[in-house]
Order: structure tokens, then sequence, then C-alpha cells
């Protein structure tokens, strides 16, 4: 259990229609309009999953795609999910989860003793070790540990149709740049298609303190919503662009459908022009064991906290290294909890004012010092910092920057390019055909990012909505890590360590690809949304090189099942 609790106001849940449900055999309970991660949070659960190699406990650490450890076994009816993002689901009643990669429970898992042998299993151990008699002596037990989640044989899960789209525009991403492209195309009286991966239009609007036209960020992109749907904008929520193809061509899988049962339904769309907002990804921080359940992305507590009304700790340690994590701090402080900010930076720039608001809040401001290490073995109960100084938490929130989500734009062959100034990768040269704006471009001042929406879709900047906000987030170099006796993780769904990529290194395996290769960063279903960028800081630090290149992103974007693909053709073809 953890110190997580549904405060009793707030948010965009429906505590008048509560839901039942069960994680790993015990009863549950959310409300209509969670998502599962909110709902497990609002339960108090605090450990949702086991760690790939290790079996380590972990908990939930992002609130989108970008969500490495909250992958459950999914019982819906004759539905049946076996790696079913807990943080894309919404919650339904007497839904059954069970934890994926753990023999008997999450907070219990028969195979947890692996850890205590982690020294003897680093990356790539099983190209040294599996050799003698052969491979095929040891691949059935291998493969029987491996994987996240299990098929049932007999589930005969079906999709429907797949629906087919031709259109003028396709706007991928509902944030301020991607409502702003959608205006602006159905200005020009273009058909335009909008496709939004969550149940509501707005993106960081719905999380993230802005005023556009002289409304608050959240009813403008209600507002702007209706006024699109009045226009015959076709708007598909709760689905995922996973794809992008040859001649513009989007693979979309739309989730919670009706009459499917899967539950899911697959687009392919056909589109003249195609406007990438699909914003950015924050970075965590490295320090050692800072994949503990407790641990979680800044920005991911703020949107459990606005959208779900869940506080995620009560004594919460706030760790950056840029402006944005600052919001998250002074809001879960009004929401009761006691703050702390870890501040890698020496000073803070005057013009922001920031260090005045917090310490004005009584928030307790420790700058140039960062977390070394977290203490806790099943959870967050504390931290060491570098200065040697213990801090009690129950909460750590981190947040090294944000990384734009460039993984489409890769996908149709674009190569993106470091931009040290940022700290992060943005888009190289022009694909034909397809724009990117907003953050998902490095652009993240929120006025700069609509204007660049409007623009892509062909509008002049005067016909942009009028934003009087400043910056809605700083983006921060990535930073390598301090060093530390214990491990620190680099990516937490493929189980790779900062030790791991020292490996690689010795042994030569120094060019990006190959450390992908050899490590396991980056890959399977992940495709590095939270790891990529911290990953080639530290191959760079390790080798004295600066970030160049990066590894290839390939489709699909989220898992997608293979009932969803097969559509209705079953059988021999």
């Amino acid at each position: 259990m953890t110190s997580s609790i549904r405060i009793p106001e707030g948010g965009e849940i429906d505590r008048s229609r509560p839901i039942d449900f069960s994680f790993d055999g015990a009863p549950c309970r959310g409300f209509a309009g969670d998502t599962l991660a909110s709902a497990l949070l609002g339960s108090g659960i605090r450990i949702v999953g086991r760690s790939f190699k290790y079996h380590r406990p972990r908990g939930i650490f992002g609130s989108g795609a970008e969500e490495p450890n909250a992958i459950l076994d999914l019982v819906d009816g004759a539905r049946h999910d076996p790696n079913a993002r807990a943080t894309l689901e919404p919650l339904t009643d007497g839904l059954r989860l069970r934890s994926v990669h753990s023999r008997g429970t999450a907070a219990h898992d028969r195979l947890a003793f692996l850890d205590r042998f982690a020294r003897f299993i680093p990356a790539a151990f099983y190209y040294k070790t599996f050799i003698w008699p052969g491979w095929n002596r040891y691949e059935d037990s291998i493969r029987a540990m491996a994987g996240l989640g299990r098929l049932n044989p007999k589930t005969r899960a079906w999709s429907g149709t797949h629906r087919h789209e031709s259109v003028d525009l396709c706007v991928i991403g509902s944030g301020a740049a991607g409502l702003a492209a959608a205006q602006a195309g159905l200005r020009r009286g273009r058909k335009v298609l909008l496709v939004e991966e969550q149940n509501r239009l707005g993106g960081m609007l719905l999380r993230r303190a802005a005023e556009i036209d002289g409304m608050p960020g959240g009813e403008w992109a209600a507002s702007t919503e209706h006024k699109l749907a009045e226009g015959g904008v076709r708007i598909l929520k709760r689905s995922t662009a996973f794809g992008l193809y040859d001649h513009n061509s989007v693979a979309v899988v739309e989730k919670s459908v009706a009459g499917s049962e899967n539950g899911e339904r697959i687009w392919l769309i056909r589109a003249h022009q195609i406007v990438l907002a699909t914003g950015a990804i924050e970075r965590p921080l490295l320090f050692g064991d800072n994949d503990r359940p407790g641990v979680m992305l800044a920005d991911a507590a703020l949107t459990y906290l606005r959208r779900y009304a869940v506080r995620a700790g009560s004594n919460v340690i706030v760790a950056t290294d840029n402006d944005s994590a600052y919001e998250p701090a002074m809001v879960l402080q009004a929401a009761g909890a006691k703050i702390c900010i870890v501040e890698a930076r020496n000073a803070l720039s005057p013009e922001t004012g920031l260090a005045e608001a917090v310490r004005k809040l009584g928030i307790e401001l420790r700058l140039g010092t960062q977390i070394a290490g977290v203490l806790g073995k099943n959870g967050v109960e504390g931290a060491l910092l570098s200065n040697g100084a213990r801090l009690d938490a129950d909460f750590i929130a981190v947040s090294g920057g944000w990384t734009p989500s460039l993984h489409l734009y890769c996908h149709a062959k674009g190569k993106p390019q470091w931009d040290a100034r940022i700290g992060a990768f943005r888009p190289g040269i022009k694909m034909p055909g397809i724009d990117v704006a907003g953050a998902a471009n490095g652009v993240f001042d929120l006025g700069a990012a609509m204007t660049e929406g409007a623009a892509a879709a062909g509008a002049t900047t005067d016909k942009a909505p009028k934003s009087t906000a400043k910056t809605m987030v700083w983006s921060a170099p990535p930073r390598a890590p301090i060093a530390s006796k214990r491990r620190i993780w680099v990516d937490l769904q493929n189980d790779v360590t900062v030790k791991d990529i020292e490996i690689a290194v010795r042994e030569n395996f120094a060019a990006v690809e190959h450390l992908k290769r050899y490590t396991t960063l980056g890959m399977a279903v992940d495709q590095g949304k939270t790891s990529n960028v911290n990953g080639l800081a530290v191959l760079a630090a390790r080798t004295g090189r600066d970030i160049t290149g990066t590894t290839t992103f390939r489709p699909p974007f989220v898992p997608v099942s293979m009932a969803s693909i097969a559509g209705c053709e079953r059988g021999e073809l």
C-alpha cells in the first residue's frame, strides 16, 4: 500500500458512479472517468508489476503511452487483453486485473529472488552463458520466463472490419498546436480528421495552467472541440496513431469500441497532409534505485491530481533540473502534501519568479544538489542526496526535461537532429506532406506552438488563437548520472542499467544501434519513449562524445493485438 489518496474534490471523475474491480484477486474501487492506473493509485496500490529480467517491484511511472511498468492482464467478460497499458484503458465495472511477469502476485512474486543474482546476469549474459551444449537445451525455459503477459488459447476475439478514410488533413494530437492546426484546416474548407489518444481533447491544457482567448486552457479546448465537430471535423478519441507508412498512410488503433470483442478497431487513413502535434515526453532523472515504486514523472503526478483527483504521495520530493516541475510541486502542496524540491541547478532565473513563489508557499527548495539514491526496498521511504543529506519521503516526482515525440516522423523515414540548445532531438529535413508542430518540434512556448500549428495547416499567423501564457515548459539537457553504488535504471521496461551501457562500451558495442541490440535499450513495445535520450547521454559521457544520432524507431508506437490487425479476415486466404 502507498500513501496515495483520492482527494475529496476536483478531477474529471464521477463520484456518484463508483466502479468495483479486482487486482491480483483483491477487491478495489474506482469511479467512472478513471483509467486503470488512476483507479489503482486511488485504491492505494503501490506495486503493479515486476520487472522484465530481475523481477524487481515496479509501480506506476507515467500517465500515457510512455508508461513502462503498469502493463496488466485484463479480463472484461469475453474480452482478454494480456498486455493492457493501465494508463490508456478506461475503468469499467467488474474488470479483473492481474499483474504480468510475476509468479503469484505483484506484491508477492516467487521469482523475486532472481534480483539477488543480478551481478551474474547483466546485459547480453545469455550470449556468453548458454553456449554448451547448445542453445536449444535452454530455450524453452528461458522463453517461459520471458515476455509481458500470456495469451489464452481459448480466446477468439474479433475486432470487426477495418475502417478506411481519405482526408485532406490528418492532425495527430489535440494539444494546443494540434487544435490550432485543425481549426486552420477547417477554416480553409479542408476535410479534417483529428486523432487523440486520451478521452478528451486538450493535451497538456487539461493539466497545466494556461489561458487562451480569455478562457482557461481546458475550457478553450472543450469549446474548440464543439466548433470543430459542428464544422464537420471527424474526431477520433481514445485512438493512437501507431504507424506512419508510405504515401502518407496512417494506421490508427481506436480503443473502447462498442461491439468489438477485444475493444479495438483499426483505421487506415490516407491524407494529403499530416500534421504531427504529438507533444513531448517527460524525461526521468538518473539516480540509484530510481525504479522503486513511488518514483513517478512529475507531469504524471500532476495529471493524476488534476484529472483524477489522486494525490500520489503525502511527503513528496520533487527532483528536477528544469522549470516545468515547479507547477506540479505547487499543485501537490495545495492538495495537502509536504513538498521539498531538490534542484540540480545552482540558481533559478530571477525572471521566472519560481524560487520566490515556492518559498512563499512554504515549500523547501534545495539548490545545487541531486538525488543520489532512493531509500526503501519495496517502495520509496526517502532519498539520499548527493551532498550526503537524507530526506524522508513516500513519493518522488522527477523531471529531467522533455523529449519531443518523433516516433511517427521517424516511421516516415525522417531523420531527427540533436539540438544542444534544448537538449533534445528535433525533426531534421521536412518530409513531403508531413509537418511537425508544437512540442513535437521542440517548441515549448504555448503561443509559438499554436502559431506553428495554425501555420502548418496553411493559416496566416494572425488567425492563430491568442494566448496570454508564457512558456509552458522548459527543456533541459540530459545529465549524466552521478556516481552511485546502487544500480541506476535507464530503461525500466527492458531492465537496462547504466552498468549495462558501460559493459557494452567496454566490449566495443559503442555505436548507437549496436548498444541497442547488445543491451535491449529502447527495444520492443517501449521504443525508447522515456529511455532513449538518457541512454544516449550515458553513452556519450562514457565515450567522450557528443550526442549525435539516435536509434531507429519502428512501428507500432503502442502494442496492437493480432486480432485487430486481422480484422474480419479469418481462416485460410
